[in-house]
C-alpha cells in the first residue's frame, strides 16, 4: 500500500517543528497563513486543493 503524501507548506521553517515571524516573513505567505488562521473553511479549502499547486 503506497505512503500517504504530506502536502507540501510554502512555509519553510528553520526549525522543523516551529514555524516564527521570520520565516512567515521570507516565505510571503504571512497574510494567507494568518487569514487560514481566522478562517477554518478557508483553511480546509487550502490545504486539501488537489492538484492545481504549481511545482
Amino acid at each position: 500500500m503506497p505512503e500517504e503524501q504530506q502536502p507540501q507548506s510554502p512555509v519553510k521553517p528553520k526549525t522543523t517543528t516551529l514555524i516564527t515571524s521570520e520565516d512567515l516573513e521570507v516565505s510571503d505567505v504571512s497574510n494567507i497563513f494568518f487569514s487560514m488562521l481566522a478562517d477554518v473553511k478557508l483553511f480546509y479549502n487550502y490545504n486539501y486543493q488537489e492538484g492545481t499547486q504549481s511545482a
